[in-house]
């Protein structure tokens, strides 16, 4: 589908401005949870270590995030490479911060990173090769990763933070279904746009709130 090309230019404007944005946006949540921690005296072990993996996911997705806006501008493509290996680091770590408030078992917590894992490397191939098996593959550990982690959560009488979780994850699968119909240009800053919107609202908003579960 062809659009105008000032419509174009504004998409990628908005997903220009919205990539360098993100990670400074994180950067300082990450300085916030540090803050928060440091003068909370009170803190209990669960509601340390969730603030100490908050830290690190909030810290690495930075210092990808901003090396991938370097990188682009320097070669003039968008290349999402940086953002599968920063979430090959981050997804294990937000995994466990939801395992740590569901205070799952150990077997449960491996078998979720596992899977989370899974999803991630399999999502990264489909991209390098197109090849649709691997897609496919990577929906499968998501949907299975979903129901345990849904399983347990009800057991623990916390559906609504699961159905956050849900809905939060469930942002990043949106720019494949923008894929299909749009040019390369408007593609790019669709995904520019989805995928900081999603980086604010799986890595800030939502451990923030699991926070609160460890009071």
């Amino acid at each position: 589908m062809a659009y105008p090309p000032n419509v174009v230019t504004e998409v990628q404007k908005v997903g220009y401005n919205t990539s360098v944005l993100v990670p400074n946006v994180l950067l300082a949540a990450a300085l916030y949870f540090l803050a928060v921690l440091y003068f909370r005296r009170d803190a209990t072990p669960r509601y340390v270590q969730v603030s100490l993996l908050s830290t690190v996911v909030l810290v690495s997705a930075y210092l990808m995030l901003s090396q991938q806006v370097r990188d682009n501008m320097s070669s003039a493509k968008n290349d999402q490479s940086l953002r599968y290996f920063n979430w090959l680091v981050d997804v294990p770590l937000l995994l466990l911060i939801f395992c740590t408030v569901l205070q799952t078992s150990q077997v449960v917590t491996g078998a979720v990173v596992f899977l989370g894992t899974a999803m991630v490397v399999c999502g990264y191939v489909s991209v390098q090769t197109t090849n649709n098996v691997y897609r496919i593959l990577g929906v499968v550990a998501y949907v299975v990763l979903a129901a345990t982690l849904g399983r347990v959560s009800w057991k623990r009488r916390l559906p609504g933070l699961f159905f956050l979780w849900l809905a939060a994850w469930t942002l990043y699968l949106i720019p494949y279904g923008t894929e299909y119909g749009a040019s390369n240009e408007t593609y790019q800053g669709n995904v520019e746009v989805w995928y900081g919107l999603a980086d604010l609202t799986s890595k800030i908003a939502l451990p923030w709130l699991m926070l609160q579960y460890t009071v």
